[in-house]
């Protein structure tokens, strides 16, 4: 591979905020064309941080 096509595939590339893994834009299920402005987490942290979230809203709504 030559620099050029090595720096466009890493400028595509998005680290995930959870697990740091990285992701290219465009093989995401839903694609991107920018990098998002907040937080990205991959599918497998975007399901274990909505699970927690759900856990700790159970847990409230039990401690009322």
């Amino acid at each position: 591979m030559d620099v050029l096509r090595i720096a466009r595939l890493y400028r595509n590339m998005l680290l995930c905020d959870g697990c740091d893994d990285g992701w290219h834009m465009y093989c995401l299920p839903i694609k991107l064309t920018e990098v998002p402005e907040d937080d990205w987490f991959c599918m497998d942290c975007a399901v274990d941080f909505a699970d927690a979230t759900v856990e700790s809203e159970s847990e409230s709504e039990s401690e009322t």
